[in-house]
């Protein structure tokens, strides 16, 4: 059944044959949504995971500098490796 199945030899449009190629568009435009917006939703994530971020090297350079202590750095690369530890576990658990 396509665009053509709706019109009838008499040049009629069939109802049901109309209602059913506009619900199909209009259900394939919903999931397009559906996908577009989980896409996002779960890209801008990473991005926020990404850049909330420290890295062992600003944090070593804090050290150096004196802007944190020796036990905060040693707290702070701690948690860093937890969290970075979780995520590749999420990742390899899909």
């Amino acid at each position: 059944m396509g665009l053509l199945a709706a019109v009838r030899p008499d040049g009629q449009i069939a109802l049901f044959e109309s209602l059913m190629l506009f619900g199909g568009l209009v259900l394939a435009l919903v999931v397009g949504l559906v996908v577009v917006i989980y896409l996002r939703r779960r890209l801008k994530a990473e991005r926020a995971d990404a850049a909330g971020a420290l890295t062992l090297e600003e944090l070593r350079r804090w050290r150096d500098a004196g802007r944190i202590t020796v036990q905060e750095f040693e707290t702070l690369r701690r948690q860093a490796v937890e969290r970075l530890t979780e995520g590749v576990e999420r990742k390899t658990a899909r």
